[in-house]
């Protein structure tokens, strides 16, 4: 298995799996040229990597505040907007 992510602001983010590692660079390759069909230069890098080496990576902590309790929570960087109870979206869903 791969791991498909992306790199923004030197943050990774999983956007997707695949068995083998032909389909993890084809699936680079294609998310570059999405990516290259905008107008304006966008900061944005894919790669891929195995699950292994995914799962075991260090992932920096970033500290937010709940927007419910108003507390400071711990949460990986990579964290989608969905998942970050700094956010309106985590508490609509």
């Amino acid at each position: 298995m791969y791991v498909v992510y992306e790199i923004l602001n030197g943050v990774k983010r999983q956007v997707g799996m695949t068995e083998t590692e032909a389909g993890a660079k084809r699936s680079v390759t294609c998310a570059l040229k999405r990516v290259s069909k905008y107008k304006r230069p966008i900061a944005i890098r894919y790669a891929y990597m195995s699950a292994e080496d995914w799962k075991n990576r260090p992932v920096k902590m970033k500290k937010v505040r709940s927007l419910m309790s108003g507390a400071e929570v711990e949460i990986p960087e990579d964290t989608p907007r969905c998942c970050d109870p700094s956010s309106e979206l985590y508490w609509s869903m």
